[in-house]
């Protein structure tokens, strides 16, 4: 089974992969989940053949780290790692100093090596035993990736240390200095889309345009609670959803991941038995889409996100003016974007994760045609709105969970 998938895949990435990365390519990551198993040099290649460009390891010691890195190099895929020294220099700086930075230099020999995870979930607390360590990283490392995960908006008070998620945020962004913002977040809870969710991406996004710092999305593998009903549609639209509020990465949870009996690895990508799981290979078509997309989507600036009515708490409705100013389907959203040329973009998702929809688009009278994007081995496709006593419309169709990004001509 793994090998029949490797080849498949292999198939679909090898003209991107041949091409290498670009200065812009999207970072598609998946977090492995527990220490690494004694198949992790096989792994780590079927996660790079399902279109993965990244894997987070909870590494932990300098010895697992270096042969991680070693096989990153062999396989052509980068890591971001976690290791205890940088804990150590929390607790006393001037001892871990000379140890980090030694660590640090050895960790670099590999091309592999694209940074670290320095933090997970932080409260405002907390974030003064960390400025030491960012700061010696970042002013001394300025090649290295770092990041921290950060709570999302629907954690208590207690855990943030202010009532403000807002202020958070920004503290998050000011005094960590992460090179792209992460927030570990579950998008569903019993197979229900988290309305807080759409909130969060809200502020992300404003927060990504003002601070002019990328954020990443999360996507939970493994559902809280009842399994999702539509396997393939859950994780697509925790993807294009994350895509429509401008998003510029994609962190994949988990790998492998542990039960409530941590001895008892559930279904994430890898199942008990070592297989390759259906997830995974749902992973591998929508990473496959996102390698289509990326020319377009990595030189995009993101304007704004709208929904159709009834609009979800936090949203902003559609209204006249905008190049889109109604559909008549609900749960729709609309990202609207801009290139370096000042070309119009706009990227419509269907956040109904459990049917497909038919809607009906509304246009201003300036919009002449619509371009998508292909994210398939499909030709181009062009659209003509149609005027009539009811505006220029156009009918377009989503699959569950799917998002379209086209182009659009005035």
């Amino acid at each position: 089974m793994r090998w029949v998938f490797m080849l498949i895949m292999a198939t679909v990435f090898s003209t991107c992969w041949a091409r290498g990365e670009t200065t812009k390519s999207l970072p598609i990551l998946i977090w492995y989940g527990p220490p690494p198993s004694e198949n992790v040099r096989e792994e780590m290649n079927i996660i790079r053949q399902a279109g993965f460009n990244r894997v987070l390891f909870n590494g932990w010691s300098a010895d697992v780290n270096r042969q991680l890195l070693e096989y990153g190099d062999a396989i052509g895929i980068e890591l971001y790692i976690t290791d205890e020294t940088i804990h150590q220099f929390c607790l006393n700086p001037e001892t871990g100093f000379r140890r980090l930075d030694s660590l640090t230099l050895n960790y670099l020999r590999h091309p592999s090596f694209r940074g670290y995870l320095l933090f997970e979930k932080p409260s405002l607390g907390d974030f003064k035993s960390f400025v030491e360590v960012v700061d010696f990283i970042s002013g001394k490392y300025t090649q290295l990736d770092y990041f921290i995960q950060g709570h999302p908006i629907y954690a208590p008070p207690a855990r943030l240390d202010t009532s403000r998620y807002d202020i958070y945020l920004s503290m998050f962004v000011d005094k960590l200095k992460p090179k792209f913002i992460s927030i570990e977040y579950s998008a569903f809870d019993n197979n229900t889309l988290r309305l807080e969710i759409l909130q969060n991406l809200q502020i992300l996004s404003e927060m990504s345009r003002t601070k002019r710092i990328p954020f990443w999305a999360f996507v939970l593998l493994n559902p809280i609670g009842q399994p999702p009903t539509v396997p393939h549609s859950y994780i697509r639209v925790q993807v294009y959803t994350a895509l429509a509020y401008g998003a510029r990465g994609i962190q994949y949870y988990a790998f492998h991941e542990s039960g409530s009996n941590s001895e008892f690895p559930t279904a994430a990508v890898m199942n008990p038995e070592e297989q390759i799981s259906q997830t995974f290979l749902n992973c591998a078509v929508v990473n496959s889409e996102l390698k289509k997309l990326e020319p377009v989507l990595m030189n995009l600036e993101s304007l704004g996100v709208f929904s159709s009515k009834p609009v979800p708490p936090g949203g902003t409705p559609l209204t006249p003016g905008l190049a889109i100013n109604k559909i008549d389907a609900a749960g729709m959203l609309v990202g609207f974007f801009k290139d370096q040329n000042d070309h119009d973009y706009v990227l419509l998702v269907n956040t109904d994760f459990l049917l497909g929809k038919k809607c009906r688009v509304y246009f201003s009278s300036a919009v002449l045609e619509l371009v998508e994007v292909a994210k398939d081995e499909l030709s181009v496709q062009r659209f003509t709105p149609q005027s009539d006593k009811s505006g220029n419309t156009l009918e377009l169709l989503f699959k569950a969970g799917d998002g379209r990004l086209f182009r659009i001509i005035d």
